[in-house]
């Protein structure tokens, strides 16, 4: 199992792409979710750990008008390994701000332009190189009135070295039917049965 910064990469891809205030027309200011995993084995390794996982996304969105809206927020998320065999357990703590706008160019193309600058890392060996930053660029292209089309590039400057995770997807909505890709980070797929009741299937690539 790998961890340090370079395992909360694609958290914060998950929690910026998979957010309605960049594809519909409702935001989700606040996410808080928590994961455990049993018996995860370590790589090379015949060890296993559990892992819990807290994550909480604030997103804060500012209209200045119709065509432009500034995107501010929080993203966090805390990693503890609690190993089952001989290993030392610790804790992997991450935090990003969001900066940025969604900023409608015409009626067929608009952008979302994220800034993250971002800290992640052990706190009990907290310095300069677990500060890092990076940035998100999605464009949608509107079909119809049902249908966009979404590319665009996550980049950052990660330990190792640049990297830069492309991005394609599509949003679709009609009746009660709803599907949000944004590939390979997340596809979230849902049906309304109730006005405030909605069920589906949600994917979401990690690790």
């Amino acid at each position: 199992m790998k961890t340090k910064p370079s395992c909360l990469i694609v958290f914060f891809l998950v929690v910026i792409f998979s957010n309605p205030a960049f594809s519909q027309d409702y935001v989700d200011l606040l996410k808080i979710s928590y994961n455990q995993g049993q018996n995860v084995p370590f790589d090379g390794d015949t060890s296993t750990a559990r892992i819990n996982e807290v994550a909480a996304d604030l997103t804060i969105p500012i209209p200045v008008n119709e065509n432009f809206v500034i995107i501010t927020g929080v993203l966090y998320e805390g990693i503890s390994v609690k190993a089952v065999q001989d290993r030392q357990p610790f804790d992997i703590y991450g935090i990003a701000l969001k900066a940025g706008a969604k900023i409608n160019h015409n009626d067929t193309w608009s952008g979302t332009y994220v800034l993250l600058p971002k800290a992640s890392g052990d706190l009990d060996e907290f310095n300069a190189k677990d500060f890092q930053m990076g940035g998100i660029v999605v464009i949608s292209k509107k079909v119809n009135e049902n249908k966009k089309w979404k590319f665009g590039a996550y980049a950052n400057s990660e330990l190792f070295g640049p990297l830069v995770v492309p991005i394609l997807g599509m949003y679709y909505q009609k009746n009660n039917f709803e599907a949000n890709l944004t590939l390979p980070i997340t596809a979230d797929i849902n049906w309304q049965l109730k006005s405030w009741f909605k069920t589906g299937i949600f994917f979401r690539g990690i690790r």
